[in-house]
């Protein structure tokens, strides 16, 4: 139990800083008027109108969403990387479902993927550390 509540809390964490840093894209770089974020229609069909450094700030949720998300996950967890890998693995695979469900400009997909990457293997590497000084006391 304590395994899936771990697992819970870290996907709940990376979505609020994941939130957290597109509100701020946002709010940085307003998106037309044209743009409804509720309606995929309308971000597929406007996609080459969202501000360059509105998309680089999900870049940045995306790297420290994973990041928070796998490191929050120890702190609960305690003993295993297993609700670790999981975390990591559900945001690595909810963004290439994102990059292949919306029509990203080049540069992004690829600076996204090595971005959650480069996040899940910070994320491991911090986790992984955390655990093995926890056992060890």
């Amino acid at each position: 139990m304590k395994k899936v509540l771990a697992t819970v809390v870290g996907l709940v964490a990376a979505a609020a800083v994941i939130l957290v840093f597109e509100f701020l894209g946002e709010m940085f770089f307003p998106l037309p008027e044209q743009i409804d974020i509720t309606d995929v229609d309308s971000i597929k069909a406007n996609m080459d109108k969202i501000p360059t450094g509105s998309l680089v700030f999900v870049i940045m949720a995306h790297f420290l969403g994973i990041l928070a998300g796998m490191v929050v996950t120890t702190y609960v967890s305690k003993e295993t990387l297993v609700p670790v890998l999981v975390v990591g693995g559900i945001l690595l695979l909810a963004t290439l479902i994102n990059l292949f469900v919306l029509p990203h400009p080049i540069w992004f997909t690829i600076a996204d993927i090595l971005a959650v990457i480069l996040g899940f293997l910070v994320g491991r590497s911090l986790s992984k550390q955390r655990i093995t000084h926890l056992n060890s006391i």
